[in-house]
């Protein structure tokens, strides 16, 4: 039996091995890939590298690896949903294509002849995200809805001609099901009759923590969003006492207050649009906060720019701080626009925006109560790659990481000048959020992988101090202005096996 990700503890192993379905016995064949898809005949292996973002083939023993195709600038085979499939007569190598740089997105399923290494485009849609072929060469995938279902997906099958690999007829709708969120994944018997799959709906919840003495170890964490929906990007108030978070629980994301000792929220902003991030001025004196408009990826049109925006914090009429750029892919990564403000000086809040070309974050200090803004500098980003950053408390370093599945970097660059320094935290790998501790000497962080999550406490020294693991990822965390507690939000999946029989 063939198996690809990544085992072992804190030191994960990412790589392809077969384990034997009567003693148990696993036998490595390749380090640093995933993917794998045995070619019907069994004696080939196609998988993916994820740090070059390329499609490889090897022989069923691991032998004669050779690539076949390379990511262009602007794509994938990786982000955010690596597949590979061979066609049932083994020979077409079908792959899921991602193209970023362009709105909307344009996601293919496109298949390489193992012969002449001619590629084929076989269908495209910007919304697709799964598929398995059929033994009469049919195509089932899984897709996501139109607004004002976005957030469900169904199954639909389009017919290919097995020789070129091409569509020959129109897509066709196999299911219609109303309130699912992800069908993956998925795979069908033998004879193509029976689709077994993985049904999935996703959430995530808001915690609170007292920190133990040196920010090494949390005190019994608790839930403080008790609803089913999407609780996340938490902050805290300026006397340590409530924090302010964003919630879906109404349709839209609104922003909501809550004590740290309370069971229930209060309503901070609302609107028919999506408000997001939440975060006091330096001063304490406004509520900053994103708002996005809602549908915000309408299919077929460019996606509308958001806002940056500010209320007073006792209350009162939202103003605009900026107008800013056009929002980053939702399905891809969350990483900007973004800001963070200092929380022991009244220094400049800082600002983060994709570059025109969507390789670059281009950071800027801005004043919430002038709403002047000056570029202070550019970094590289990979797209479809998740990057996280944060400020230091006093307002003078930005921190930063990228999401890399074989090594864990954290990057200080100091506001006023001077190289950057790069710090590695060792034993652990993708980044997930870096957040700053109060004293400035360590950060909080999330460390993924497909075993879960890990919340982890980094000194300047690279030295991780495990804290606590999730069964799905931790999405952030904030300490409190007084360093004695931290605020974190954790993914939830609720997931079930079903299956379909004596499909058409």
């Amino acid at each position: 039996m063939l198996m690809s990700g990544s085992i072992g503890g804190k030191d994960e192993l990412l790589g392809i091995w077969t384990v034997s379905v009567f003693t148990g016995a696993l036998r490595h064949l390749r380090e640093g890939a995933f993917g794998a898809k045995a070619s019907p005949d069994g004696l080939q292996i196609a998988y993916l590298d994820p740090v070059k973002d390329e499609i490889w083939l090897m022989g069923s023993n691991g032998d004669d690896p050779r690539r076949l195709l390379i990511a262009e600038k602007g794509s994938s085979f990786v982000r955010p949903c690596g597949r590979l499939e061979f066609s049932p007569d083994g020979r077409h190598l079908t792959y899921i294509k991602y193209v970023h740089d362009r709105y909307p997105q344009k996601v293919s399923f496109e298949s390489l002849d193992l012969k002449d290494g001619k590629t084929t485009n076989v269908f495209s849609a910007p919304l697709l995200w799964d598929f398995c072929w059929r033994p009469d060469g049919r195509i089932i995938y899984s897709q996501w809805e139109a607004f004002p279902h976005q957030d469900n997906q169904n199954f639909w099958e389009i017919k290919t001609d097995p020789r070129t690999g091409r569509a020959t007829d129109s897509p066709r709708r196999l299911s219609n099901w109303a309130g699912l969120e992800l069908l993956s994944p998925f795979n069908l018997s033998a004879t193509g009759k029976r689709l077994a799959f993985v049904k999935s709906r996703f959430g995530s919840d808001v915690y609170v923590s007292e920190l133990k003495k040196n920010e090494n170890g949390l005190l019994l964490p608790r839930r403080v969003t008790l609803d089913e929906r999407w609780d996340r990007h938490a902050s805290w108030s300026g006397d340590s006492k409530a924090i302010y978070f964003s919630s879906n629980r109404k349709g839209t994301f609104d922003i909501y207050t809550q004590g740290k000792d309370e069971l229930t929220a209060k309503e901070a902003v609302t609107g028919p649009e999506d408000e997001e991030k939440p975060q006091l001025s330096p001063d304490g004196s406004w509520l900053l906060y994103l708002s996005y408009p809602y549908p915000r990826m309408p299919v077929g049109t460019p996606p509308r720019p958001c806002r940056l925006m500010r209320m007073p914090v006792d209350g009162g009429p939202t103003q605009i701080v900026f107008n800013l750029g056009q929002p980053d892919r939702p399905w891809i990564t969350q990483d900007t626009p973004d800001f963070r403000c200092p929380t022991q000086s009244v220094a400049p809040c800082v600002l983060s925006e994709t570059g025109p070309e969507n390789d670059q974050i281009v950071f800027s200090a801005f004043d919430a109560a002038t709403t002047r803004k000056q570029e202070i500098a550019k970094l590289w980003r990979k797209p479809g790659y998740q990057f996280s950053w944060d400020l230091s408390p006093e307002g003078s370093r930005l921190a930063y990481c990228r999401m890399e599945s074989d090594s864990f970097k954290i990057n200080v660059l100091k506001l006023t000048g001077g190289p950057t320094r790069e710090i590695l935290v060792r034993g652990w790998t993708q980044c997930q959020f870096l957040t700053w501790s109060m004293d400035g000497k360590g950060w909080f962080a999330g460390s993924y992988s497909n075993k879960g999550g890990s919340m982890l406490y980094v000194g300047t020294n690279g030295e991780a101090h495990f804290l606590q693991k999730s069964d799905q990822w931790y999405d952030g965390a904030r300490p409190s202005p007084d360093g004695r507690y931290l605020t974190y939000t954790e993914r939830k999946i609720d997931s079930n096996a079903w299956m379909v029989d004596d499909l058409p």
